[in-house]
C-alpha cells in the first residue's frame, strides 16, 4: 500500500529507469487482471519493456472475457465479432512486483486495456473501480477500505493435508514461520503493508490483514498481488495454497 508521497513518486517513475536497478533481470510477465482476480498476460524478454512504457504493446480484448477455467465465454462478441481483435494495454503507473524467489528473477508489470480511440474497455474491472472512486470524490466522500485475506494451506501429495482447526493459535503460525516470514519480506519490497497474521477457525486456515487504505484501485491491486505471492511462496514450502471459502466439504 503506497502512503501520497509514494504514489507522486511513482506516476512519475519511468519502468527503463526503475528496471536500471535490476539488471539481473531478463525477462517481465505483462499482466491484465480480469474480473475474476485473474492475471492474464504474457512473458515478454526485457528488451521489449519501450513497447509498454510507450503504449505499443497490445493483447486481445477477449483476455478480459474468459470464465474461471480461461475459457472463452460462450457467444462472446469479445471473440468473434471483432475477430478476436486487439486493444491497447497500458501501464497502471503501479510499481512492479519484483519476483525474486525463483532461481531467476523477474517481474509482473500490471497494465489495463483501452480501445483503438484510446477510450478505456469497461471490461477491464480496475476502470470501474477508478470510476467509482472518482464518484466518490465528486460528493467528497473518501472510502476507508481493509481487508482480511483468508485461505488454506494444503500440503501437496499428502493424505493428511490438512491439521485441526486451532483459532488464534500462535504454534499454528509458527510452524510456518519461515513461510510467513518471507510473505512479510515479499509484500514489504512491494509496498504491501500486512497489518497482522493469524490461524484461523477452518483446518490449515489462515487470514493475513492488510492495513486500510483510502484508495479502492490500491486496495485491490494489493489483495490481487497478495494472493499471487502466497500461492507462489506457499509451493516452495510445499503447500498449495487455496482461497475457496469451504474447500473440505463437511468439514469447518
Amino acid at each position: 500500500m503506497c502512503n501520497g508521497r509514494q504514489k507522486k513518486k511513482i506516476k512519475f517513475m519511468k519502468l527503463a529507469n526503475f528496471f536500471e536497478n535490476y539488471p539481473e533481470i531478463k525477462t517481465l510477465n505483462v499482466v491484465l487482471t480480469d474480473l475474476n482476480g485473474v492475471f492474464r498476460g504474457k512473458n515478454i524478454p526485457v528488451a521489449q519493456l519501450s513497447k509498454v512504457e510507450k503504449g505499443n504493446f497490445r493483447m486481445p480484448i477477449s483476455v478480459l472475457n474468459l470464465d474461471i477455467w480461461g475459457n472463452d465465454i460462450e457467444r462472446s462478441e469479445w471473440v468473434f465479432a471483432t475477430g478476436d481483435a486487439d486493444g491497447k494495454c497500458l501501464w497502471t503507473n503501479r510499481k512492479p512486483l519484483i519476483i525474486n524467489w525463483n532461481k531467476t528473477k523477474s517481474a509482473i508489470i500490471p497494465v489495463s486495456m483501452y480501445l483503438e480511440n484510446k477510450s478505456p474497455f469497461l471490461g477491464d474491472p480496475r476502470h470501474l473501480l477508478l470510476q467509482l472512486e472518482n464518484k466518490l470524490t465528486d460528493k467528497k466522500l473518501k472510502p476507508i477500505v481493509g481487508i482480511e485475506l483468508e485461505f488454506y494451506l494444503i500440503k501437496i501429495k499428502s493424505k493428511n493435508y490438512f491439521a485441526e482447526s486451532n483459532m488464534y493459535s500462535i504454534s499454528e503460525v509458527d510452524k510456518n514461520f519461515e513461510l510467513f516470514d518471507e510473505i512479510s519480506k515479499v509484500c514489504e519490497e512491494n509496498d504491501i503493508n500486512i497489518e497482522s497474521t493469524i490461524s484461523e477457525s477452518g483446518p490449515g486456515q489462515f487470514e493475513i490483514v492488510l492495513l486500510h487504505t483510502d484508495s479502492l484501485v490500491t486496495i485491490a491491486e494489493n489483495v490481487i498481488f497478495l494472493k499471487y505471492i502466497i500461492r507462489s511462496l506457499s509451493l516452495r514450502f510445499g503447500y498449495n495454497a487455496c482461497f475457496m471459502s469451504k474447500p473440505f466439504g463437511d468439514l469447518p
